[in-house]
């Protein structure tokens, strides 16, 4: 507030202003110390552990049917890297790029904290899910018309070239289900939940050794070749 000086001057003056705003502002931000490297690293760190984990578990549960299915020929064995191959190359990594975008997308939303927000990861999970499902249309067209003479014209096998498309082909069936689980995976993380991620990471690759053996070895399920990409499928 503007005063006049009393010495008849007409002079404005201030007013004497107090630091007591100033001293509890400093106090405040002096409370409020900078986390120190370890402890960024260690809450990063139980964040991603569960995340790395369950990739390397979904990692292992290909391994496994390579190994398998090894055991059938040379033939066999060359004809399911290429298939794997040609899988991840040509449909798993679409889905994969377009999950990311909810990486965004939905930290935005649940960071927002409000309800309203909140609702919005839902939102965009199930609008990324349709995006997907509208993939597989292209995608499978590939898989079905396109694997086996893509490999033939690369230089491979005829015998090579048609195993590999034959497991193209019965991967199939599980595309679309890889891609939700990228889209679930998504939904649980922005949540904190990533054990629950873990957790079903660990479950499929308990059960995908003994299912795999069943579908390629057991005399009463076995079914050769074709066993180990419906398995994994699976």
């Amino acid at each position: 507030m503007l005063t006049t000086t009393n010495d008849g001057s007409g002079l404005l003056s201030f007013p004497p202003t107090s630091s007591r705003g100033y001293d509890s502002l400093s106090t405040s931000s002096s409370q409020q110390q900078p986390r120190s490297f370890w402890e960024e690293y260690f809450k990063s760190f139980q964040l991603a552990w569960p995340l790395v984990a369950t990739y390397l578990l979904q990692c292992l549960n290909s391994l496994v049917g390579m190994a398998l299915v090894g055991h059938l020929g040379p033939a066999e064995l060359g004809a399911a890297s290429l298939g794997n191959m040609f899988c991840n190359l040509t449909g798993v990594v679409i889905g994969f790029g377009l999950a990311t975008a909810l990486d965004t997308l939905t930290a935005q939303a649940y960071g927002a904290g409000d309800e309203r927000s909140r609702k919005m990861v839902g939102v965009h999970c199930q609008r990324c899910a349709f995006l997907l499902a509208l993939c597989m249309g292209p995608v499978g067209l590939l898989w079905l018309r396109c694997s086996s003479p893509l490999l033939l014209w690369t230089g491979q096998t005829p015998e090579v070239s048609r195993l590999a498309g034959r497991f193209t082909r019965l991967s199939l069936p599980g595309l679309y289900a890889t891609y939700l689980s990228e889209v679930v995976k998504r939904f649980l993380q922005v949540q904190g939940k990533n054990v629950v991620i873990l957790l079903s990471g660990g479950v499929a690759a308990a059960v995908a050794p003994p299912l795999l053996w069943a579908l390629i070895y057991s005399p009463a399920l076995g079914m050769g070749f074709d066993g180990c990409p419906l398995g994994l499928a699976l």
